[in-house]
């Protein structure tokens, strides 16, 4: 499943946005439970606040591991693939 980060918008910032975006995610993966490959084209700018919300909680919920194998991300810049990545290990770190 391709899920495009750019329908959420170009620059995705807030907690808010975040969880509306967890949870269509959720619901289009039928739980996670199917392969994501999520496209940045077009979107310039990913804060901490909405990376901590889709992909820290994602950790957080389903383990770093089962995370890893189960996405794919494509199109993202240097700087906002530092941003999901602390997200992402910020909550690896909570977890143990």
């Amino acid at each position: 499943m391709v899920i495009k980060i750019a329908d959420y918008g170009s620059i995705v910032g807030t907690r808010c946005a975040g969880r509306v975006a967890y949870a269509d995610i959720f619901r289009r993966t039928n739980g996670f439970s199917e392969h994501m490959v999520f496209d940045f084209e077009g979107v310039t700018i990913v804060c901490n606040s909405f990376a901590d919300e889709v992909f820290g909680r994602m950790v957080h919920e389903l383990g770093f591991d089962y995370v890893r194998a189960s996405t794919h991300f494509k199109g993202i810049s240097g700087v906002n693939a530092c941003v999901v990545r602390e997200a992402m290990e910020r909550q690896r770190a909570a977890r143990h």
